[in-house]
């Protein structure tokens, strides 16, 4: 019964923005954050040339989250690293005449993971490796190898435990922003019309892509859902991101979100002559995986799958903020530019607790339940006149930290399960330079 209490008292301070703490850290890390594939936990480069990085726990009295720092050396000849603590997992690129993935144990960074076969080395054959995401026993990435005919590139899915590569096809010279959605899929964007020799008429869509798949082919078994044809002329993806992975099992929290309710969040600027607009599109996870579960492999029109589905909103012109916007199936939304009392908004489109604040709603609540939203005055595609998507959501505003809002445009806004992380920094220092940071806590 008590974590039951202490769940409700949580999502209710969430739906309110009612902080029990706010911590204000000047000054303590050089470089721009990296958020980690776990709860609460925002990794900093401390100092770069020693590889020393530090890692801050995010506190939450109401999960029962202690706050902590952890440091964390590793050695000189790494080029990439990203972590998986749900797996004291690191999984670093190292170059020494070839690119190999050494799997290491994040709490003994320069040890091989122990469930790491082949001393946690996998060999990577061709160039140009780019690391793309870590879910569970798996690897997503791209390579290219150079032969007589030309550059070939590919992605491929790998199983980090025992080295074995179970998925590689062609990279599309179109597909962008690769994620894992599940411990089955992985997906991308296809914008067609930045493809060159692309046919005019293909449709921009998100490519979901299963594995394992030894037939070394995705042609017939992907599904290609379609995203809505005013689309179609520009699409520049600016965050792509799935909150997913599994939960910490050394976590102290008293619980968690679960791993199959995801958001993905996709930022989209339409270009039609020279006008410019710009749109935030979002999609739980479930939207895609339900349909996976019942439909066979194809393309899917929009008004399957997308009104019902997403939620598409046209946005005012804003700073390019850095950060992570995510977290399990709440979003954050930043303000626009030139706001005289700039201001965040948190939505939350879980559909439980969407149903829980209609019941529970009182004016004056400082809340709201946003029942879809239409986008009107379209130029170009079959939409021309407006859209309706009907994805409900709770949607509740915060005021940015004043000296924050006051220093100008040079922001980040990092989301996490237990609060949000703004951070100041020096767009002109190299690595930039964070100058101050907020932590606000549920």
């Amino acid at each position: 019964m008590k974590r039951l209490g202490s769940l409700k008292a949580y999502d209710m301070a969430w739906r309110q923005l009612k902080w029990s703490d706010n911590t204000h850290l000047p000054d303590i890390v050089e470089g721009l954050p990296r958020w980690t594939p776990s709860d609460s936990l925002v990794m900093y480069a401390k100092d770069h040339r020693h590889g020393t990085h530090l890692i801050l726990h995010i506190p939450s009295k109401l999960r029962e989250v202690h706050d902590a720092q952890q440091y964390f050396t590793l050695t000189s000849d790494l080029i990439y690293f990203s972590m998986v603590p749900s797996q004291d997992l690191v999984i670093a690129l190292s170059n020494l005449g070839m690119i190999l993935y050494r799997i290491r144990s994040l709490s003994s960074a320069n040890e091989a993971h122990p469930l790491a076969q082949n001393t946690g080395i996998i060999p990577v054959e061709g160039h140009g490796l780019q690391f793309l995401d870590v879910f569970g026993d798996y690897l997503l990435d791209h390579t290219s190898i150079t032969l007589a005919t030309g550059v070939s590139f590919s992605q491929s899915v790998r199983n980090w435990k025992t080295g074995v590569t179970e998925l590689t096809e062609a990279r599309p010279s179109h597909g962008s922003y690769h994620r894992f959605i599940d411990d089955k899929h992985f997906i991308y964007v296809v914008n067609a019309q930045s493809a060159i020799g692309s046919d005019p008429r293909d449709p921009t869509c998100l490519r979901v892509v299963p594995f394992p798949n030894r037939n070394n082919s995705s042609t017939h078994t992907s599904y290609s859902f379609v995203l809505p044809d005013f689309m179609q002329e520009h699409l520049s993806v600016l965050s792509c991101t799935i909150s997913g992975h599994p939960p910490d099992p050394r976590s102290t929290a008293c619980f968690h979100n679960d791993p199959a309710d995801g958001l993905l969040y996709l930022h989209t600027t339409v270009l039609a002559g020279d006008h410019q607009s710009e749109f935030d599109i979002d999609i739980p996870v479930r939207t895609l995986t339900t349909y996976l579960r019942a439909h066979p492999p194809g393309v899917v029109p929009w008004d399957a799958w997308g009104p019902a589905g997403t939620r598409v909103t046209q946005m005012p012109t804003r700073p390019r903020t850095k950060g992570r916007f995510v977290s399990g199936m709440r979003r954050v939304v930043w303000p626009a530019l030139g706001d005289s009392e700039p201001r965040v908004t948190v939505l939350d489109y879980h559909p439980r607790r969407v149903a829980r604040a209609r019941v529970q709603k009182k004016d004056g609540d400082g809340w709201a339940v946003m029942d879809g939203a239409s986008v009107s005055g379209l130029a170009t595609g079959s939409h021309i006149g407006g859209l309706e998507t009907w994805l409900p959501c709770i949607a509740t505003e915060m005021p940015l930290p004043a000296a924050l809002a006051a220093s100008g445009v040079h922001y980040g806004i990092w989301m996490c399960d237990d609060g949000i992380v703004f951070i100041e920094y020096d767009p002109l220092s190299e690595p930039q330079t964070v100058l101050n940071t907020w932590v606000y806590t549920i």
